[in-house]
């Protein structure tokens, strides 16, 4: 336990009452611990006797809780009434061991020479053994809980440190805290396990007053073991390290053998957190602080639910019934729904203390700080700050295991510890977690079972090279070239799989790299061989994310290459489609400048060569050079590569003797020049030729999709071809009964062959990105729609932020006793109820959004630098913080609706907006008209919210570069004769963009 700071000057100052203050205080929660702690350097240069008192002085509690604190800190009454002389036992020193009753009370009159005679004098030397023949005699006091406190005494019977537990004082005559003590003890003293602290006695004083005794462990918490680690992680090596968190999970495991066997007594712990347990100082475990345990009734075979059957339980308890720490505690209990209780209600707390050793943060209030009451929402609701919000890099497994552990319904985590054990213990074993299932085939799990017999895999990989050395030697050449050949198939096999659709093999593509370097390139003396190495490890590192290394092998590649067609010009085809290659990872890489001097002098050369079997080439990079036309809005170039590309490619599909094979790529490439040719054409407002592109590119999407063949790239691209019909209907500004019709048409069509691909392979990283673009286009069609049915303007769309009584204007009400978030919004400021079609609009919308922001998420962790996630992600965050600043509350006891939003969704709402700030910037190098309206919606948002609390100038700034990003956004859409309605609609609702919106309309109508 943390102990308070007190100088020498002023520890006198921190009576045992005050500490028992202190320490009540930090359990409570009430203010955050540094708040506490500089609360208590302050008092401590005042004159003002009680920590309570001052607290409740300067705001940082309220009379109520300090009336609370006071009553259990109150000493017991003495003779006639009177309360007894401030006495705690951290107040003595008793002798060692062995120091006997009367050598006891001789020191509390030496200690005080007053209380010689007095009353108050034989009171404290009563208190200082705590049973009636003086076996146990306290020495120090070690903590105090809601209920009890705990001090460390000596046995003087069996020669050792025991702890005793007793009731507070505040509440030792209340009948319902003494049985409530009692069945604690009793309930503690039940279970007999290893990592559950024993009870030796029970006992009564002559007062009544209930204690019991009880081992006393000494040790760290495992908060304490898990600071300790996270703190030196950066300082030990990869190994130590390792090692560490290893015996860190080892004694979560024996927690939840603990739980398991509380259970099977049926016994609930309800207060795990790593406070809550002991690591011992010989690695013992413990379980410790019982107080809040219940007893529960397994259920019978038509329950759903285990049932609650202390003494107090009720169906729902009161806020002010909820016991418990909310930063772990799971939402039944939050929500003191106790009849709810069960094994599952302990799992939560077990995945709260896993989410602690992940993260080095509780799972919810270590992000930012948070006051009580949003504390015990963000509990009720369930909510878990994300994982990567502390550490990027966690086990995929750990992480699906800490999760379903903290699921929100108790019916999706862990029915039981001792299955929450078992998927720990298969981690740690490196096998499949039951959290994250694979199937038998995937290289994950054969990595894992690789590394569970590694000693095995070793020894095999050292006995494979010296074999091979070995028939060398004995001249075997034949053999040594057969098993060289089939090593070789291995290693290709595992390529083919590495760069396919499975995304989650890192340490397999990062193996083939490996051996490729050290053995493919170093021992290829033949340039083309090299080359051919350069190249498969081009395509291991696209597959991996790291696009510069990427470049740096395709230049290595072109250049062995070149090497090798001095000799052998039949090298011309690899090395031209090396040069490709090169230059379209420039394109991807959005360095489009380097990207066109390269295919203009591949073009150039490919001009010069008229090699016949290279037209399709010719064609590729013509579309490539198309494509970074069309990024810089040279519409007209786009559009004539594009033709030329089209009649080169259908010339090539009418020949004679081509094969199958050829006649399908002829097909694929064909389909992704008459989609770009689409996208050239909408972008210049001439709808009719997009539309006529884009049918053929659908035609030709489905000849190469056979829909009973597992084919899950040409489902994808096929997808693709109907999602350019949803945003031609988007840019056309169709009415809204036809955009509609197409939003149908597409949602039944593209976006469930995305759904359906990404259900059955969550694990893909190229399905969750189709997934997350088809959520997104989705989303802000749906967004586009809500957009255009519901009214722009929102002034009464104030932000909360005044204390409670006070309105928004500043006004006071001195009448109001509710809280701001709950007071009734003037009529003049209130809206009539959407309708239910409206609502029920948004839902969707969100769930959508939000689904894109989540998958967007995960993808930028595992690729930090792929632009296509970045603008998932920030469009996505944008549109949900437009969704929070419009969402429609109903006013308490009316039937009206407002946007007024709290000081809490103010907070959500920018955080969401900074997030998504650096990405955007990234963004705005593309010269996107979307990315400037998306870049000047957020920034109007932001001005908005800082207008309305008081931040003038920071509020004028960001409006002005909204201004500027949107004069942007407004000139290419004028220039591609675009009107991009729809954004404009979003834009209307912010009220401070109305002048500018006017304002810049004219400027384009007067140009």
């Amino acid at each position: 336990m943390k102990e308070p700071s007190v100088t020498a000057a002023n520890k006198q100052t921190l009576t045992a009452s005050n500490r028992q203050a202190y320490d009540l205080l930090r359990q409570k929660a009430w203010i955050s611990e540094d708040l506490l702690e500089e609360a208590l350097h302050e008092w401590q240069q005042t004159t003002t006797p009680s920590l309570t008192a001052y607290l409740c002085d300067s705001n940082k509690i309220n009379a109520s809780q300090r009336d609370e604190i006071d009553r259990l800190c109150a000493p017991p009454p003495g003779p006639s009434g009177s309360s007894s002389t401030d006495w705690h036992p951290t107040d003595l020193r008793a002798g060692p061991p062995g120091h006997s009753m009367g050598k006891a009370s001789e020191f509390v009159t030496q200690n005080d020479p007053s209380l010689a005679n007095s009353e108050a004098g034989a009171r404290r030397r009563a208190l200082v053994a705590v049973s009636a023949n003086n076996r146990y005699q306290t020495t120090r006091f070690h903590k105090a809980g809601g209920l009890s406190q705990i001090f460390e005494c000596w046995d003087s019977e069996l020669a050792r440190r025991v702890a005793i537990k007793e009731i507070h004082h505040g509440q030792a005559d209340d009948p319902d805290a003494r049985e409530q003590f009692k069945e604690e003890a009793c309930r503690t003293a039940s279970l007999e396990h290893p990592s559950i602290i024993p009870i030796y006695d029970f006992f009564a004083r002559a007062d009544g007053r209930p204690h019991y005794v009880m081992r006393f462990v000494t040790g760290n918490t495992f908060r304490e073991e898990i600071d300790h680690w996270h703190r030196t992680e950066a300082n030990v090596s990869p190994l130590k390290r390792t090692l560490a968190f290893r015996k860190l999970l080892g004694h979560l495991v024996d927690v939840c053998d603990a739980l398991h066997y509380a259970h099977s007594k049926s016994i609930l712990h309800l207060d795990l957190k790593p406070e809550n347990v002991m690591i011992g100082d010989f690695g013992e475990t413990f379980v410790l602080d019982w107080g809040l345990s219940r007893r529960f009734e397994k259920p019978a075979a038509h329950s759903s639910h285990a049932t609650n059957t202390g003494t107090n339980a009720t169906a729902v308890l009161s806020n002010n019934s909820v016991q418990g720490t909310r930063q772990y505690m799971s939402p039944e209990q939050a929500q003191g729904r106790n009849d709810r209780f069960g094994p599952p209600t302990d799992v939560y707390g077990l995945g709260a203390i896993l989410y602690y050793l992940l993260a080095g943060q509780p799972p919810r209030g270590g992000a930012k700080n948070m006051t009580p009451e949003e504390l015990a929402e963000e509990a009720r609701q369930g909510r878990v700050t994300p994982l990567h919000t502390f550490r990027r890099r966690i086990d995929r497994n750990l992480q699906a295991i800490c999760m379903k552990a903290l699921a929100y319904s108790a019916a999706d985590r862990y029915a039981t510890a001792d299955d929450f054990r078992r998927d720990l213990e298969r981690w740690l074993a490196r096998e499949p977690v039951a959290a994250r299932p694979l199937n038998s085939w995937h290289p994950e799990r054969l990595l894992r079972l690789v590394l569970r017999y590694r000693y095995i895999a070793l020894g095999v990989a050292l006995t494979l090279p010296m074999l091979v050395i070995g028939l060398a030697f004995w001249g075997y050449q034949a053999t040594i070239k057969k098993e060289r050949d089939k090593n070789e198939k291995r290693i290709e096999d595992i390529f083919t799989e590495a760069t396919s659709e499975e995304p989650s093999i890192t340490m397999v593509l990062e193996l083939l790299l490996k051996h490729y370097r050290e053995e493919g390139v170093a021992k290829s003396q033949d340039p083309a061989a090299a080359a051919l190495k350069f190249e498969k490890m081009a395509k291991l590192c696209e597959k991996m994310g790291t696009l510069d290394e990427t470049k740096s092998h395709w230049q290595e590649a072109i250049q062995r290459y070149e090497q090798s067609f001095a000799e052998n010009p039949a090298q011309l085809t690899a090395l031209l489609n090396a040069k490709y290659e090169y230059a379209r990872i420039l394109v991807e890489s959005g360095d489009l400048a380097e990207a066109e001097v390269h295919l203009k002098q591949l073009e150039d050369q490919l001009t010069r060569e008229k090699q016949q079997d290279m037209r399709h080439i010719h064609a590729q990079v013509r579309q490539k050079l198309a494509s970074v036309h069309k990024a810089k809005n040279n519409f007209n170039d786009a559009a004539k590569c594009l033709e030329n590309s089209r009649r080169l490619l259908y010339g090539l599909q009418k020949e004679h003797g081509i094969t199958a094979e050829q006649s399908r790529t002829y097909t694929m490439l064909l389909a992704d020049i008459e989609g770009l040719y689409g996208d050239v054409k909408r972008a210049q407002g001439k709808f009719a030729e997009a539309e006529t592109a884009y049918v053929n590119a659908k035609r030709f999407r489905k000849q190469v999709w056979d829909p009973s063949r597992n084919d899950g790239e040409a489902a994808i691209r096929y997808a693709w071809a109907g999602d350019n019909f949803l945003q031609l209907e988007r840019l056309r500004g169709s009415n809204r009964q036809k955009l509609e019709k197409a939003l149908q048409a597409w949602t039944e069509d593209a976006y469930a062959i995305r759904k359906d691909l990404f259900e059955a392979n969550r694990h893909s990283r190229n399905y969750r990105r189709e997934q997350a673009w088809a959520s997104l286009l989705r989303g802000e069609t749906l967004l586009q729609l809500l957009a255009a049915q519901e009214p722009h303007t929102r002034k009464n769309n104030a932000v909360a932020t005044s204390p409670a009584g006070v309105p928004a204007n500043g006004a006071a009400d001195a009448t109001s006793e509710q809280p701001a978030q709950e007071q009734a919004v003037p009529p003049a400021e209130a809206e009539p109820r959407p309708s239910e079609a409206i609502l029920a609009l948004r839902r969707e919308t969100r769930r959508e959004l939000t689904l894109c922001y989540q998958l967007a998420q995960q993808l930028l962790d595992e690729d930090p630098s792929n632009v296509y996630h970045r603008q998932h992600l920030s469009f996505s965050a944008i549109d949900l913080a437009y969704l929070d600043f419009t969402e429609p509350v109903l006013v308490p006891g009316t039937d009206s609706f407002t946007t007024r939003l709290s000081e809490l969704q103010v907070r959500e709402i920018r955080d969401r907006l900074d997030e998504a700030g650096s990405y955007v910037q990234d963004l705005q190098t593309e010269d996107s008209d979307e990315v400037y309206y998306k870049s000047a919606l957020r920034l109007a948002i932001l001005a908005e919210l800082e207008a309305r609390s008081g931040e003038t100038r920071q509020s004028e700034r960001d409006l002005r570069k909204a201004e500027a990003e949107l004069r942007k956004a407004m000139k290419n859409a004028k220039t591609t004769e675009l009107h991009r309605e729809s954004e404009l609609n979003l834009l209307r609702d912010i009220p401070l963009m109305g002048p500018v919106l006017e304002k810049l309309e004219h400027e384009i109508d007067l140009q």
